[in-house]
């Protein structure tokens, strides 16, 4: 765990210099999903630089505060856990400034395609991790029920993995099919089909945990029996 949080600190440090650079220049800073062709501006440079790195410290703390009380029982599986689970959203929080502040030098032209792509990858690389979650990790669904009951933890985060793989594949075949819509009034409303399903995707998991947390109530006569 020593290697990942080396690496995750110097990715912090790189963005908060990345994020001082961009805040003292006239630059401004692109808001990514900001709209088909027009990537929106954040009102407040300082903020919109430096709520990349912010992201990136929740990341390491949320992430480390589980680790100090969760580890202690199976430390070589939560070592082999931890460094993808970690990494995954904090390189996705470093391209995405470094995707804003290219932006702001208008070096590249920000379009809400390539926030689409990046977070489908991203989704689809958690969707992977999911279910390999350690049981009672906060890192898995922060839910009552499925905390209560092994098997529950289990069948919800291998559900949530799929779920998630058809989220991310499902932003990535939009962009790439993306180019081949006609008309612009045609285009958004494919995108916003395609937000609501990728929407549904990632928060069906939640109910779908308790639907089964009740299904195994009942077939076992006993709440909550498999609790060790």
């Amino acid at each position: 765990m020593k290697t990942v949080l080396k690496v995750t600190l110097l990715f912090l440090v790189l963005q908060i210099c990345l994020a001082i650079f961009t805040g003292l220049s006239a630059a401004e800073i692109p808001l990514l999903p900001g709209g088909d062709k027009d990537p929106g501006i954040w009102l407040n440079g300082w903020v919109g630089a430096f709520i990349y790195p912010g992201f990136t410290a929740f990341v390491l703390f949320y992430s480390f505060i589980d680790t100090l009380f969760s580890r202690k029982r199976k430390p070589s599986y939560f070592d082999r856990f931890y460094p993808p689970f970690i990494y995954v959203p904090v390189v996705y929080s470093f391209v995405l400034q470094v995707s804003a502040t290219l932006g702001g030098m208008k070096l590249i032209t920000p379009h809400i395609d390539q926030f689409i792509l990046t977070s489908g990858a991203m989704i689809i690389l958690l969707g992977n991790i999911f279910p390999r979650v350690p049981y009672k990790s906060l890192n898995g669904l922060p839910l009552p029920w499925v905390f209560r009951s092994e098997k529950v933890w289990r069948k919800t985060h291998r559900f949530t993995g799929f779920s998630w793989v058809g989220a991310g594949a499902l932003c990535i075949i939009y962009v790439v099919f993306d180019t081949g819509i006609q008309t612009q009034g045609m285009a958004r409303q494919v995108l916003i089909i395609v937000r609501w399903i990728v929407v549904a995707l990632v928060i069906f998991p939640f109910p779908y945990s308790y639907f089964i947390y009740r299904k195994t109530r009942v077939n076992r006569g006993t709440p909550d029996s498999d609790v060790p």
